[in-house]
């Protein structure tokens, strides 16, 4: 379980830095864009270009925060039981996600094979839109691994106990 884990930090580390250059990225187009119509021009292509970076930017920032576990959740039912209770609730929930993410996934992937080949790309810049369908479907692969490994550590550590 440890090379497991040091392995999908590895790769978490890489999305990271992936999603920092595309947060960039994007502050930078929106502030051109928005010097250039201070002064009566417009970036042409500049919010198709935010979307694609946007995919990059979602899709990674989700996997990191699974991973760091600040992701978004609400305790009222939880924070109501026992320990035996929130703990045997919180790993329902794991499980649960974990099924939902993977549908997510493989709609993802089905819907990025069936396009591939198309050729779709956006309206005006004409930028192929399969490198962004790709990226969201390794963001969502690895999402799948970091909750595979959160269902493993959370079974382990009932054991352990």
């Amino acid at each position: 379980m440890e090379v497991f884990s040091k392995i999908t930090d590895k790769i978490i580390w890489v999305l990271s830095i992936i999603a920092i250059i595309a947060v960039l990225i994007l502050m930078m187009i929106t502030t051109v864009n928005v010097f250039m119509r201070f002064f009566g021009g417009v970036l042409t292509g500049a919010y198709e270009l935010i979307q694609l970076f946007t995919v990059i930017v979602a899709g990674f920032a989700m996997v990191y925060a699974t991973k760091k576990e600040k992701h978004l959740r609400i305790d009222i039912i939880s924070s109501r039981l026992s320990a035996k209770g929130s703990n045997i609730l919180n790993k329902f929930n794991s499980i649960i996600f974990l099924m939902v993410v993977v549908l997510l996934s493989a709609g993802a992937l089905s819907s990025t094979l069936s396009k591939a080949f198309s050729g779709e790309d956006t309206l005006m810049l004409h930028i192929p839109w399969l490198p962004f369908r790709i990226l969201w479907v390794i963001a969502f692969l690895v999402f799948c691994l970091v909750l595979v490994g959160n269902v493993i550590e959370n079974i382990s550590r009932r054991r352990l106990k």
